[in-house]
């Protein structure tokens, strides 16, 4: 972006305030409770990386020479391979297990009643 020369670093709002698709995680604690909730807030979770990630892709276009970038909470490293520009995230390559890091299993939510 001609306006930015020397832009090398980006904060943004988190993906649900960018209108990328995505609308937020529930302000209500309690539909994460439990083995559907955990399972609920791993799919938000991986909804909201791939609405950064969307953001982040509209970004780079507009601002190439960024080098890093943050997206609500998440930031990634910007890298060139191969003449291709993209962001590494803390999710890159292990979404399953960033997601699950994100909604840990809880021995309580398994009990035999």
């Amino acid at each position: 972006m001609a306006n930015f020369p020397k832009l090398r670093h980006l904060s943004l709002p988190g993906p649900e305030d960018l209108d990328v698709g995505f609308y937020g995680w529930s302000d209500c604690g309690n539909v994460y409770d439990g083995p559907e909730g955990r399972e609920y807030g791993r799919q938000t979770a991986i909804r909201s990386a791939g609405a950064a990630e969307d953001a982040a892709s509209v970004v780079l276009r507009a601002v190439p020479r960024l080098e890093k970038l943050f997206i609500g909470r998440s930031g990634g490293e910007i890298l060139e391979l191969n003449g291709t520009v993209g962001v590494v995230w803390p999710w890159t390559g292990r979404m399953d297990e960033w997601a699950d890091d994100m909604f840990p299993e809880r021995d309580e939510y398994h009990r035999e009643l």
